[in-house]
């Protein structure tokens, strides 16, 4: 949990207790619920989106006429 290593300021901490009591929900309850309120705000109606698969599609490039064993061995064989 955060709560061992969050300090709060004196006006936020009084602040979450008093929605606290408001509420008569626990402490961690009304902060989670300020944060989620705070990243929907920012977000807006934003969602991730689901990112697309990379897909690395091969490269005929002919007969290999020397077997490859690493990268370093082919730029060797290059330069």
């Amino acid at each position: 949990m955060l709560t061992d290593i969050l300090t709060l300021d004196d006006d936020d901490a009084r602040l979450l207790r008093d929605e606290q009591e408001a509420t008569g929900e626990s402490f961690e309850a009304v902060v989670n619920a300020l944060l989620r309120e705070v990243r929907q705000r920012r977000l807006g109606d934003r969602k991730h989106e689901p990112t697309r698969r990379y897909e690395v599609k091969p490269l005929f490039v002919g007969r290999v006429r020397h077997p490859v064993v690493s990268v370093t061995e082919a730029l060797e064989l290059v330069a």
